[in-house]
């Protein structure tokens, strides 16, 4: 049996989602072309924790993918070793990709300040008229989506307040 059919199959016999064994297979064939030279075709069986390595570090470094895409094929070679061809990889170490860095969405006093000015009797009987617990539920979301989508649009159209950007992320579009 092909290795492709073999890989198919065992995601199948696990029950993992079409769209997984889409992306499996892909990153399997983009591993199994990455170390063919010229017309020779090496198969995983043959290959080991260094080539697995040159790969995922080829993805950060030549490809400069996210570090999720990075992960997403990380765990499609290792489904290979593990479940299909049953190989111990043993310890795997390569260059990982960057995450970036994530910064606060928050809102500035004078912003709050303006953003009740502007919704005054509305933004307080959105809050008030009823408690919103912390569990999800569509009437919360609801709530929600009518007190924050006008907030959003209103900010976007108002001039953004000066403030230090390199320590916040705008919100809803301000500053961009």
């Amino acid at each position: 049996m092909k290795l492709y059919d073999q890989v198919r199959e065992k995601l199948r016999l696990l029950h993992y989602a079409l769209d997984t064994e889409k992306t499996y297979l892909r990153w399997i064939d983009q591993y199994v072309r990455f170390h063919k030279v010229g017309d020779i075709w090496r198969h995983p069986r043959e290959l080991r924790e260094p080539e697995v390595e040159a790969f995922l570090t080829h993805l950060a470094v030549d490809r400069r993918v996210a570090a999720s895409t990075q992960n997403q094929a990380f765990g499609a070679v290792l489904f290979l070793y593990q479940r299909v061809l049953e190989v111990d990889l043993g310890r795997v170490e390569f260059l990982r990709a960057k995450r970036p860095e994530r910064l606060p969405v928050v809102l500035s006093a004078e912003e709050v300040r303006r953003v009740l000015a502007a919704f005054g009797r509305y933004t307080t009987k959105a809050v008030h008229s009823r408690p919103l617990s912390l569990t999800p539920s569509d009437q919360n979301r609801r709530a929600l989506k009518l007190l924050i989508f006008p907030i959003c649009h209103w900010l976007t159209q108002t001039e953004p307040v000066e403030r230090n950007l390199s320590q916040t992320q705008p919100a809803c579009g301000i500053g961009r």
